[in-house]
């Protein structure tokens, strides 16, 4: 990581960046990505629709809001994904004694797997 020439800001041992020196970090150092930066203005919206309440600092929207709403979209994916691979039959789903729902590979289609990993194909459903 390139240091920093401001007095003001400070790398910490944890390696975290004050929000100001997060700003001229990226201002410096970094090529902006598009759709990654569409996705950051969406994440902050939906926080805000969801929270119109809501205020906070720079460092306030990226640990909490950002984080919020990236662990919102993650949960959808993944449960589409479970759910996509579960219908593929690539992954099983078991039922534990206490009702939580255990996701496991599908043994029978290790092959499959193995050729969906090799490829490293993005589409399940072209290869099973």
């Amino acid at each position: 990581m390139p240091a920093l020439h401001s007095a003001d800001c400070r790398i910490s041992h944890e390696f975290s960046l004050h929000g100001e020196c997060m700003k001229k970090f990226f201002k410096m150092n970094m090529q902006l990505d598009h759709k990654e930066q569409r996705e950051v203005c969406y994440y902050i919206l939906a926080y805000l629709f969801d929270n119109p309440d809501a205020g906070d600092t720079f460092d306030g929207i990226v640990e909490w809001w950002l984080l919020d709403q990236r662990i919102k979209f993650a949960t959808r994916n993944v449960s589409e994904a479970v759910s996509r691979l579960v219908s593929e039959g690539l992954i099983v789903e078991q039922e534990e004694a206490d009702s939580r729902v255990i996701y496991r590979v599908n043994r029978t289609r290790e092959k499959t797997i193995q050729t969906i990993l090799t490829k490293g194909t993005s589409v399940v459903g072209e290869l099973s």
